[in-house]
């Protein structure tokens, strides 16, 4: 399993992680600023819309989304932080933010 470091910033901190290299086209920092954007809008926000934020397709890194959700995840509940991925859902359920 490959290791890598990343920086995400929470609240003007910035703290260094070291996470499972699952992808190299998934950016931690990237997925977070798009989640902590749709809430500070209100809205949910799609596993699609992830990938876009990142630069990728969907069909690419829908095989990594979930390591790749799960570890900033991980990285939340170390520090107390809100779930992220609670307002990420299928595209289909933006409206209603229904979990599938």
């Amino acid at each position: 399993m490959l290791l890598t470091t990343c920086e995400i910033l929470y609240t003007g901190v910035t703290f260094t992680v070291t996470v499972r290299l699952m992808s190299n086209v998934l950016d931690l920092q990237t997925t977070y600023q798009a989640i902590l954007e749709a809430a500070r809008d209100g809205r949910f926000i799609s596993y699609g819309d992830l990938a876009q934020a990142n630069g990728a397709k969907w069909q690419k890194v829908r095989r990594t989304m979930n390591y790749h959700l799960g570890d900033l995840v991980e990285i939340a509940a170390d520090r107390g932080w809100p779930m992220p991925s609670a307002i990420v859902v299928n595209k289909q359920n933006l409206e209603t933010g229904t979990l599938d």
